[in-house]
């Protein structure tokens, strides 16, 4: 079982990539860097919490282990 801080980790270094993708995709749509920035940084951070707990219930599921 992952610890917690390795799913804070884990959940940390991938909201950063989605970060810059979710930037750079509302920055090709709306064309506006402060609006663009300001929507990645509000939906990654409902994104991560919503992650961690997503990884922390998964962490309870015995299915498909071996």
């Amino acid at each position: 079982m992952d610890s917690k801080l390795r799913s804070i980790v884990k959940a940390a270094t991938w909201r950063i990539i989605a970060l810059f993708l979710s930037i750079i995709i509302s920055f090709a749509i709306i064309g506006s860097w402060s609006v663009s920035v300001a929507i990645g940084v509000a939906t990654n951070l409902l994104k991560t919490l919503v992650y961690y707990i997503h990884e922390r219930l998964w962490e309870k599921i015995n299915w498909g282990r071996k």
